[in-house]
């Protein structure tokens, strides 16, 4: 094991998890390149991001609910609670306003083909 690039990777790593809890985003589309770059195939590289995103996503899920920037307990995961705030804060308006009718249904097909996908792997694994 080479321990310079052990190190250049932990850090890069780091920094991308820093830049993907900031913005939302960039923490797989810069490592996965940068680890294929590096030598790795695919089948390693893929798995690690997704096990390294789901503790930093764990992680931070833990922190904001100790640090009471949400509430996580199972009453406030109410649909209407949550859309309400949504409204309070003008998101719902921004959607309306900033997104064309086109993006409007690319972004329903994306999500009710999300729906169909999981809800056809839900039945075909309660058959088996």
């Amino acid at each position: 094991m080479d321990w310079p690039v052990v190190v250049v990777m932990v850090l890069t790593a780091a920094v991308m998890e820093f830049i993907d809890s900031g913005i939302g985003m960039g923490y797989g589309t810069v490592l996965t390149p940068l680890l294929m770059a590096f030598g790795y195939k695919p089948l390693e590289v893929v798995p690690a991001i997704l096990l390294s995103q789901a503790v930093g996503g764990l992680t931070a899920t833990i922190f904001h609910q100790k640090h009471q920037n949400v509430d996580l307990l199972p009453g406030s995961m109410n649909p209407g609670t949550i859309l309400g705030a949504l409204k309070e804060h003008g998101i719902v308006e921004s959607f309306r306003r900033g997104f064309t009718d086109d993006m409007k249904k690319v972004l329903a097909i994306i999500l009710l083909g999300g729906t169909f996908v999981h809800w056809t792997v839900r039945l075909v694994r309660q058959r088996r």
